[in-house]
């Protein structure tokens, strides 16, 4: 059983050795190359980023799940088309850049409003089989701001202190990078 000191020095690992053009990939899949999915029951990971020039919050990086394929396949929009205006108060994913806080929800029209309707939204979270969703931030070293989402299968009731740290380091990792 790989501990999980051994799971964060192997991400560590993991994401530093990958170049600019894997770096997006790497990142959403890397807690899927471990035991730590397992653990937090982790379905999807996607990566945003804060891009003033559009005035969006773009989705630039989906893991490669069956939950993530499940999302897809009932999405009406591709992955690349939905988009978040920065100015959206509404959005988990504002709302976090501007509170510096992770956002919990179980709901993912709260994400993706107004670039899906609710009924979008629902379809796609039931078609990936996902309870609860963290939109974690971050605050990157070269000023490349995003936001994180952490699916997971159970219940926002069970979000412990464990998911908590790892989402919070993971993004301070992932921060390293960008």
């Amino acid at each position: 059983m790989q501990s999980n000191n051994e799971a964060r020095a192997f991400l560590e690992r993991y994401i530093a050795s990958a170049s600019d053009e894997d770096l997006y990939d790497k990142i959403v899949n890397g807690p899927f190359q471990t035991l730590i999915q397992a653990e937090l029951g982790l379905g999807t990971v996607v990566l945003l980023l804060d891009n003033e020039k559009s005035g969006y919050i773009e989705r630039v990086a989906l893991s490669s799940t069956p939950s993530a394929d499940g999302a897809m396949s009932a999405s009406a929009k591709p992955f690349n088309d939905i988009k978040i205006p920065r100015d959206h108060q509404q959005s988990a994913h504002v709302q976090a850049l501007h509170t510096k806080k992770p956002v919990v929800l179980s709901d993912w029209h709260d994400m993706f409003t107004p670039a899906l309707t609710a009924e979008q939204a629902k379809d796609n979270q039931t078609a990936a089989g996902i309870a609860t969703s963290v939109v974690q931030p971050f605050y990157g070293a070269a000023a490349q701001n995003g936001t994180i989402i952490f699916s997971l299968f159970g219940d926002s009731s069970e979000l412990t202190d464990s998911h908590r740290e790892f989402f919070e380091w993971y993004s301070s990792l992932v921060s390293t990078r960008l």
